[in-house]
């Protein structure tokens, strides 16, 4: 009986079915972490593991390796299709002067810049490391891209109010 229902079963609707309760697990996982105002960096990195759809493109996968080069240890190094490199550089989500008010506008605050110019850095040194990295593990740096995942609204103070 059982083999006669799984024939009629759909493999890849299967399959998508569950992708997504596994997705809808991650985020439920994630979005506990991000609202407890004391979640280390490191809490969230357990929570984005092995996610790398968040992210929003189509990447190969999470790189087991997070250093390529002696100075620079990456939070979340993903895989595009082209084989190049793509940087996840992740911070707190609970980030005092995320958003200050200066002159009477919004900006971001010195802990954004921070983690930008961090991030520039490690763009530019496995870029200059470019031909040692695809040598010894076949990872184009060259056309290294990265994002910076850092803060949340609902812990921006400084009399600003959230979206």
């Amino acid at each position: 009986m059982m083999s006669d229902v799984l024939a009629e079963v759909d493999a890849g609707a299967l399959a998508q079915l569950i992708e997504l309760r596994a997705r809808r697990v991650g985020l439920a996982s994630l979005r506990d972490a991000v609202n407890n105002p004391v979640s280390s960096e490191g809490a969230l990195h357990s929570c984005l593991k092995n996610q790398e759809w968040i992210f929003g493109g189509a990447y190969v996968a999470e790189l087991a390796r997070r250093q390529y080069t002696p100075d620079t240890i990456l939070d979340i190094p993903l895989l595009r299709g082209d084989g190049s490199l793509h940087v996840v550089e992740l911070k707190r989500a609970n980030v005092k002067k995320l958003i200050v008010r200066r002159s009477g506008h919004l900006m971001l605050g010195a802990p954004a810049h921070h983690a930008v110019s961090q991030t520039q850095n490690y763009l530019r040194t496995l870029d200059e490391s470019r031909q040692a990295v695809l040598a010894r593990h076949e990872i184009d740096t060259r056309r290294a891209s990265a994002t910076v995942v850092i803060g949340h609204s609902q812990y921006v103070s400084e009399g600003i109010t959230p979206p």
